[in-house]
């Protein structure tokens, strides 16, 4: 009974998150998902839009589900219209719900953009934000899609000199499919584009090769963290 209960609300939540697409310039956001700024400047507003995948009308409400390392001050939450002001659990509009018909999309305007620079010494500063469908009326029925906006004034390429004192070696930094590296301790690494997307990650311990055919050719960051806090990074190409 237990297997049955937890398949049935998987599938659940696989139609649910069918109701809509939720894009970024062009880009499918996917449930999870994180997306990485080392700046508060207009590069890291991340705008969006959310098409009705179905033939009934759909109503939603963007949530501030948490916050991390943030009073929730200085940001743009944006859909359909803006708070400037944020707090955990917080819906918008805080009305009545957007209405998006069937097969239409939302408008361009909508975005969430942070310009707090945070107090110098917690980072990162995190925001989780689930779209929520909604009656007419505004009566919760379902979480249907989450992502993560995070800012880091950390994330930025650091010299060589920085992976050695963590004791990590990127043995190339251009590759065609996969990158080797070599580090003295269990150590994360997570892959960005060069917009901040996170991408992948894995832990690395030892030597290890990191399968990144799955990526389109051009520039990426690998982003290490240690167990003490650590951070260093290393720009890469793929070919």
């Amino acid at each position: 009974m237990k297997k049955f209960f937890l398949i049935g609300f998987s599938l659940i939540a696989a139609t649910l998150q069918a109701q809509i697409t939720v894009s970024t310039n062009g880009n499918v956001i996917s449930n999870g998902q994180v997306f990485a700024f080392n700046t508060t400047a207009i590069a890291s507003e991340l705008p969006f839009r959310v098409a009705n995948n179905t033939s009934e009308p759909i109503f939603l409400k963007l949530k501030m589900t948490n916050m991390t390392n943030t009073t929730g001050s200085s940001v743009q939450f944006c859909f359909g219209v803006c708070l400037y002001n944020v707090s955990a659990g917080l819906l918008v509009p805080p009305s009545f719900p957007i209405e998006i018909a069937p097969g239409d999309i939302t408008p361009n305007g909508d975005h969430f953009w942070n310009s707090n620079a945070g107090d110098g010494i917690n980072y990162p500063i995190e925001y989780t934000l689930t779209f929520v469908q909604t009656t007419d009326e505004g009566v919760y029925v379902g979480d249907l899609l989450s992502f993560k906006y995070q800012y880091n004034p950390n994330l930025s390429v650091g010299p060589i000199s920085d992976l050695a004192r963590m004791g990590i070696t990127v043995q190339q930094t251009k590759i065609k499919n996969a990158v080797d590296i070599e580090s003295q301790e269990p150590t994360l690494m997570e892959v960005f584009s060069l917009t901040g997307q996170s991408l992948r990650h894995a832990t690395i311990n030892g030597q290890q090769s990191v399968d990144l055919s799955g990526l389109a050719t051009g520039a990426y960051l690998l982003h290490f963290t240690s167990k003490t806090g650590a951070q260093a990074n290393i720009r890469i190409i793929k070919e």
